[in-house]
């Protein structure tokens, strides 16, 4: 979702001044749904069925303040959408404040206001935990499959995600399926850079909860320009990522530090 957007950086504070004089730029009473989208809202719903696929709408949100009315634009919508039957996944209302922040969404107050890339990665992860959670649509694993894996294995989010080989020496699997003090661990992965390393950890869901900590302390063993030294630090849970399976959370060490081994973990 939206990975070649337009906009990088969130709404600055300059322009939520001007929410506070100007007030939000769209008004929900003066949208209406025009015939020819409620034609083709049926058509396409028409279509799924007859090829038995499950159709799901999506409204992406925009941020709070940009709207005002929207339960009116959204009664309108819903007078489209609900007679088809079909699922709908509104990320307007109820408005997730902690997740949409100003990160989110494009640096202006014009009508057509589109998200960022945070936003976008943000939105793709709620849609997702929507068709698995709620609707329950079991889809086919083609991540454990060798030909989906010679696509995209080591494609921008493929690690946050999945695992690295075992053989991989730039994206190095630390560890995997290991638990500590009842925390599982799915992987640990340092993956090297040029200035820094960078190590991922995910946790597995069903140990800790849904509503995880921000951080949890890593004991580990490092090797430090050439010497092994056991040490701790705090690894950072990354908002922008949220697999159905696991919290992924992330720390950067200095070049001259790699990550051994996992002697331990604790919720912080």
């Amino acid at each position: 979702l939206g990975r070649f957007v337009s906009s990088t950086t969130g709404i600055e504070d300059s322009t939520t001044l001007k929410y506070d004089v100007l007030g939000a730029p769209v008004d929900g009473t003066k949208w209406e749904v025009n015939g020819e989208n409620s034609k083709y809202v049926r058509k396409i719903v028409e279509l799924c069925d007859q090829h038995h696929v499950t159709p799901v709408f999506v409204t992406l949100p925009m941020y709070y303040r940009h709207i005002k009315n929207y339960p009116v634009w959204k009664k309108t919508v819903a007078s489209v959408l609900e007679p088809t039957g079909a699922a709908w996944l509104d990320l307007q209302e109820p408005y997730d404040t902690a997740t949409f922040d100003q990160s989110c969404f494009e640096n202006t107050i014009d009508p057509n206001q589109h998200m960022t890339y945070t936003g976008s990665l943000r939105g793709t992860y709620k849609i997702a935990h929507f068709l698995v959670d709620s609707l329950k649509i079991n889809f086919p694993q083609r991540s454990a499959t060798k030909h989906w894996n010679n696509i995209f294995y080591g494609e921008e989010g493929y690690f946050e995600n999945y695992s690295s080989r075992e053989n991989d020496t730039v994206h190095v699997l630390i560890c995997q399926n290991k638990t500590f003090n009842g925390i599982e661990i799915v992987d640990c992965i340092m993956l090297r850079g040029m200035e820094k390393n960078v190590v991922y950890v995910k946790v597995g869901k069903e140990s800790v909860g849904e509503v995880p900590a921000d951080k949890i302390r890593l004991y580990a063993a490092i090797r430090y320009n050439g010497q092994r030294v056991v040490t701790s630090f705090d690894c950072i849970r990354q908002l922008d990522f949220d697999p159905i399976g696991h919290h992924l959370y992330a720390v950067i060490l200095l070049k001259n530090a790699e990550m051994q081994e996992i002697i331990d973990v604790a919720i912080i």
